[in-house]
């Protein structure tokens, strides 16, 4: 207590000039219009107004207004969460906006490799027919139709799997 008691005022003193250079801070922030500049400055303000009231009652120069000292903590805590709730609602907005940047681009993706692959898969199928019909070696026959059947479940396969990626 007798270390307190001796550094208190320097403690004050200190405080007091961290605080008053903060205030510097959010003014020069507000004259450039900062987000939530202004709101920290009110809410600065109102713990400005309770470390004075408290300093001022702890060197007994007066007595400590308990109503103006609450109403200085609400107007911080106030202020405060006025912040903290648009920062919050800003980047839920943005989450919002990439999350459909990041939506349009699958799909272009999706798109893209939907025609990289079933154009081959098409012309694989394509002469798979086409070889079936031109009446192919017994020897043939079996391996053409492997072909056939193979591509037509993987042509099937990759519908799905676009059917299924545009519904997410």
């Amino acid at each position: 207590v007798d270390w307190f008691t001796r550094f208190s005022m320097i403690f004050i003193i200190i405080l007091l000039s961290m605080i008053l250079y903060i205030i510097y801070i959010y003014i020069i922030a507000a004259i450039h219009k900062r987000a939530y500049s202004t709101y920290s400055l009110l809410s600065l303000a109102g713990i400005t107004t309770v470390f004075i009231l408290k300093s001022l009652a702890y060197f007994d120069l007066i007595e400590e207004p308990i109503v103006l000292t609450g109403i200085g903590q609400l107007l911080f805590f106030f202020f405060q969460a006025i912040i903290l709730t648009k920062v919050f609602a800003l980047k839920w907005i943005m989450a919002k906006e990439h999350a459909e940047q990041l939506s349009k681009t699958k799909s272009e993706f999706m798109s893209m490799i939907s025609h990289e692959i079933k154009t081959p898969l098409n012309a694989i199928l394509g002469t798979a027919y086409h070889l079936i019909e031109d009446k192919p070696k017994k020897t043939h026959e079996k391996d053409l139709q492997y072909l056939k059947n193979s591509t037509e479940n993987l042509s099937v396969l990759v519908d799905n799997i676009l059917d299924y990626s545009k519904l997410s």
